[in-house]
């Protein structure tokens, strides 16, 4: 068996993709068994950012994870945009790409000992729809 090196009490960070596998493995699921998915989308939004469906739902997984005792997973930065794909600098996916992609990074987190899996969504639409589905 792969001994584990020792870590302290506190993580280093929620974040998932800043961490290595063996601190991964020091918190979850034992000490660890949330997770929040943020997922968005790029699309134009006027004056403010492409990726302000990406940007918000991240600072909320921000600014909740230590309370809610959640890693991070890291942001899901294309989605179902619709309407808004004609516009430069969107990005389509369709739903019948969608949604086994989304469905495969769930079974993921679960798979990887989450049991409480929180997706904090920042766009609408038909995105929300295969989210809810």
């Amino acid at each position: 068996m792969v001994g584990y090196a020792s870590f302290s009490q506190q993580i280093t960070t929620r974040e998932m993709d800043r961490i290595n596998w063996m601190e991964f493995a020091a918190f979850v699921p034992e000490k660890i068994n949330t997770v929040l998915l943020p997922t968005g989308t790029l699309e134009p939004h006027g004056v403010v950012n492409n990726g302000a469906d990406n940007t918000a739902p991240f600072a909320m997984a921000k600014d909740i994870a230590g309370e809610l005792n959640a890693m991070i997973a890291p942001t899901l930065n294309y989605g179902i945009t619709g309407s808004m794909a004609a516009y430069p600098g969107a990005f389509k996916i369709s739903e019948e790409a969608y949604a086994p992609f989304i469905r495969d990074i769930l079974k993921g987190l679960a798979r990887n000992g989450f049991k409480n899996i929180i997706v904090l969504n920042g766009h609408g639409g038909g995105q929300t729809a295969v989210l809810q589905k």
